[in-house]
Order: C-alpha cells, then structure tokens, then sequence
C-alpha cells in the first residue's frame, strides 16, 4: 500500500464504483467478472507465475458489507487488516490467478504452502437418505494448520468469524482448527480440534450439537481424502470453550457410509419431586429464570 512496484505479482483494486442509474442491476458483478476475466488471460499469457511483471493474485480491502458480494466474485478473505482508515473494521480479500497447489502433483517442496487459507461447507445435519432438503443446515469453517491459537483471545478473529458467520445465515457456524501440539499428547495430535459456534447474526454460543455433527463429518472426510496415514482414524476430540466433546465414527453400516455417534459429558440434573411434578417444574424454570409466579 505504501509503493507500486510496476514488475509485481500482485495486482490491487483500489475502488469500484458504479453510476447510480446502474445500481442494483447486477452491473457490479459483471464488471468485476469481465475484469477478473482479462487479468487472468494476461497472466496467463506467459503461462509462469515467476515472470518478471506477471501478475498472480488480485488483493483488494473492503468492509464488512462488501464481504459476501466479493467472496461471490471468488475473492477469499484472509484477515482483518492492520490498516486503519475511520472507524470501521477492514478486511483483506485475495483471489490467486495461477493453478492451486492442491491440484498440483504431490511435491514435499509445496507442503508448507498448502491448506494455507480457509475452507467452507455447508452440512445438512440428521438428514435423511435420498431426502432432498432435509437435515438441519450448519456451515463449518475448517482453518487452516498454520492458523494461530490466540483465536480465543484475539478480538480481531473473532470479529472476523462473527462476520463469516452473518455471511452464512445459518443457525450457526462452527469454527475448527487443530489444537496447538504442545496442548495435547502425542496419541492425540491428530484429532484435537478446537471448535467454536457463531449464530447468523453473530452471536457467539456455547454449544451446538448439529453444528459439531457437521464439523465432524468435515474432518473425517478431509482426513479420508487427504491423509492415507490415518485412514482408520475414528475418534476426534473438540475443545469447546467450556467442555470437551467427542465424535466416533462407526464404519459397521451397511451400503458404505458412516454413521457419526456423539458423546456429550452428563451434566447434574435436578430430579423432579415425587410430591407434584407441576409444581416442581414451576420451581425450577422460577429458579433458572429468576423469576417467581407473579412475574
């Protein structure tokens, strides 16, 4: 931001900015796939990303209302950025111009840059076979393994899932990333995983069971695709901000697929007394809601 270097890879949109005659008519999306479209034929043309003035990422900052209209348009968002222009949040987006390195040839050189940026699916939790539409939804941001664990401290990240999580509209949005190595034993390093739950309108919550459904079913898959090490591994554990959760996957059903069981620790229940089941439920919900029976 602070020099222009005419032989660089990265190419920065400054602004786009449509006439107010053409607003909401979808001229904005097309004027940014046609230019999309003529950058990417232009780096193409030397058909090497290292060449001296090829360009190989778009980079732009947008607020939190442009986020989803950029993300369409194939950007991803990276971070929050350290720059600071008014009051408002800014966020850094890229979309790379060259081939992925996940479709590339396994190379050891490339490793380190995989998995580099975050990935997304969207789960129907408890649907049923051959149901179209059923299931309850629940997005799963799954972050990369370089990602730093201050997260749980960081109010800049977690305004950033906040964000990503009204992107999604759902109910919630489960966020998981790999537990630090020195948190955990070795037998555990492969499947520790901190998680955590955003609603759609951002609000974190403790816990949500069809959102751990989901973000279990995306770890076994990814390690099922991408880690022949572990093909096996059937147990994956989830630091929630309060408890410890468990997910097992059971391979015993028939036609191929899995079944997904969750174990969620007990928690002290208070027996209703055998004197008046109705008066003892009033007790309790005055109790837990601070209430009594005027109110």
């Amino acid at each position: 931001m602070s020099c222009h270097d005419p032989d660089g890879s990265l190419l920065a949109v400054h602004s786009m900015v449509i006439d107010l005659n053409h607003r909401r008519k979808t001229s904005a999306s097309q004027m940014m796939s046609d230019y999309i479209v003529a950058i990417s034929r232009e780096a193409q043309i030397t058909n090497d990303a290292t060449d001296t003035g090829c360009i190989n990422k778009i980079i732009l900052m947008a607020k939190s209302n442009l986020l989803g209209f950029y993300v369409q348009s194939g950007f991803c968002v990276t971070k929050t950025s350290d720059i600071v222009h008014g009051s408002e949040l800014w966020y850094e987006l890229e979309l790379s111009l060259v081939p992925s390195l996940a479709a590339a040839p396994e190379d050891n050189n490339n490793n380190s840059n995989r998995n580099t940026l975050p990935k997304f699916w969207v789960v129907d939790s408890f649907a049923i076979d051959g149901k179209y539409g059923s299931g309850n939804p629940a997005a799963v941001v799954l972050l990369p393994n370089n990602f730093d664990t201050t997260t749980n401290t960081d109010p800049q990240k977690i305004e950033w899932m906040k964000i990503v999580a009204c992107e999604f509209n759902l109910s919630e949005t489960a966020f998981v990333w790999k537990n630090d190595d020195a948190a955990v034993g070795d037998s555990q390093k492969k499947n520790s995983y901190q998680i955590r739950y955003f609603s759609g309108t951002g609000i974190e919550v403790d816990l949500c069971g069809h959102a751990t459904l989901a973000a279990a079913q995306v770890v076994f898959l990814q390690q099922g695709k991408m880690d022949k090490k572990f093909p096996g591994d059937d147990e994956i554990t989830f630091a929630t901000k309060l408890i410890e959760l468990k997910a097992y996957r059971d391979n015993t059903r028939d036609g191929g697929s899995s079944n997904i069981i969750m174990d969620f620790p007990w928690r002290e229940v208070d027996p209703i007394q055998e004197y008046s089941v109705e008066e003892s439920i009033k007790e309790m919900l005055e109790k837990s809601l601070n209430i009594n029976e005027e109110e």
